[in-house]
């Protein structure tokens, strides 16, 4: 072979490498963006939706606290109310 052919035959094949790096950088990449976004939704999936209806979920009574700390025994509550 002359060597004319030969520095087309390895511009030919540098080329195809890296037209093959091009296509798995890309097939890799978009792997990765859907395994990120698949691990977001399962991250997510067992908490659900956001639920905003009072119905479901009822407002909070702001004198509960008042109620079981006064159900609890004296010791109890005074050890409790030190500790906050």
């Amino acid at each position: 072979m002359s060597p004319r052919d030969l520095k087309n035959a390895d511009t030919e094949r540098r080329l195809i490498r890296a037209m093959w790096r091009d296509r798995i950088r890309m097939v890799l990449s978009t792997t990765g963006v859907a395994f990120a976004c698949l691990g977001v939704l399962l991250a997510l999936l067992p908490f659900g939706p956001a639920l905003s209806n009072p119905v479901i979920i009822p407002k909070a009574d702001p004198n509960a606290g008042i109620a079981v700390l006064q159900s609890l025994a004296s010791e109890t509550a005074r050890k409790i109310g030190l500790g906050l």
